[in-house]
C-alpha cells in the first residue's frame, strides 16, 4: 500500500508529490475512512448496557444512515469490496482488514455478553461475529439497491434472533 510523503502545509506541492498516484491518495482514503466513519460506528458496540441492546442501536444507526444522508453514497468498503477488490490487491488487502477489525468488535462485544449471561456460553462466538459482519455489509448493499425500510428491519430482527 503506497504510503503519503511527508506533507508540508506550507507548500503542499501536487498529489502526485504526496500520494504518488491517484491509488495511492484512494489506499489512504480508506485508511483514513477506517479510523474515522468505521471506528465511529464502531464505538456503539462499546456503550453500556446489554450487548443485544448495543448491537441492535448499532443495526439502528446504519438503517437510518442507510435510508438517510448515506442513502446515495452507500458505504466505501462494501462499494470498494464488490468494485474494486476483485481486481486490486492493496484494496483487497484494505477491505480484509476492515471486514477483520469489524468482526473483531462484534467478537468483543459477543464474548462480554457470554461472560454476562447474556448469550449462552455454548454459542459460537467467532461464527456470530462473523455472521454479522456478514449481515451489516449485505443491509448496505440491500439500502443502496432498494429502500425498503421494512424488509431492512426484518433483516436486523432475523440477525438479532440468532443470539438468543
Amino acid at each position: 500500500m503506497a504510503r503519503p510523503k511527508s506533507f508540508d502545509r506550507e507548500n503542499p506541492g501536487s498529489l502526485y508529490d504526496t500520494f504518488d498516484d491517484k491509488h495511492g491518495l484512494f489506499l489512504e482514503s480508506v485508511t483514513l475512512y477506517r479510523r474515522t466513519v468505521v471506528a465511529r460506528r464502531l464505538e456503539k458496540l462499546d456503550e453500556p448496557g446489554p450487548a443485544r441492546d448495543r448491537i441492535a442501536a448499532f443495526f439502528e444507526d446504519v438503517i437510518r444512515f442507510s435510508l438517510g444522508e448515506g442513502r446515495l453514497l452507500g458505504c466505501l468498503m462494501t462499494n470498494s469490496a464488490i468494485e474494486l477488490a476483485p481486481r486490486d490487491r492493496d484494496t483487497a488487502l484494505a477491505v480484509a482488514a476492515n471486514f477483520a477489525e469489524v468482526e473483531s468488535a462484534f467478537r468483543k462485544v459477543l464474548r462480554r455478553a457470554q461472560v454476562a449471561g447474556e448469550i449462552a456460553a455454548d454459542r459460537p462466538v467467532e461464527d456470530l461475529a462473523r455472521y454479522l459482519t456478514s449481515g451489516l455489509q449485505g443491509l448496505r448493499v440491500m439500502a443502496k439497491a432498494q429502500q425498503d425500510e421494512a424488509a431492512l428491519r426484518s433483516v436486523v430482527r432475523l440477525m438479532l434472533a440468532t443470539l438468543d
